[in-house]
């Protein structure tokens, strides 16, 4: 586990993020070029939508479906400049972050520096 500060403030952009265990089947909606590394997928017993890294799926197909080869969530974590968190996995441009008061989430890599 490493420390670290965040250098730009960051709000998470969904409310309802898309999350499951493994073994989760998922829809694979759309990849975009300015998120490499990442899907956008839907679960298909929530119905909820969001990033999932693209290292956590196992394809069943070349084109829509996918199953989670791990627990996720995709929850961002809201930060400010200053604050301190501690970093727990990075993956694709993001690191799973938590907070001294126990909130945890994603944060962009470019919004953080490691002491």
């Amino acid at each position: 586990m490493v420390n670290c500060q965040v250098v730009a403030d960051h709000d998470r952009s969904y409310e309802a993020p898309i999350f499951g265990t493994v073994g989760d089947v998922v829809k694979i909606v759309r990849r975009e070029d300015d998120e490499p590394g990442w899907m956008w997928c839907e679960h298909s017993a929530s119905g909820l939508a969001g990033w999932v890294p693209e290292a956590f799926l196992e394809r069943e197909d070349e084109h829509s479906a996918a199953t989670l080869r791990r627990n996720y969530s995709a929850m961002e974590l809201t930060v400010v400049v200053g604050q301190s968190l501690m970093m727990f996995e990075t993956v694709a441009g993001w690191t799973w972050c938590a907070s001294a008061e126990g909130d945890a989430g994603w944060v962009p890599n470019h919004k953080l520096a490691t002491s």
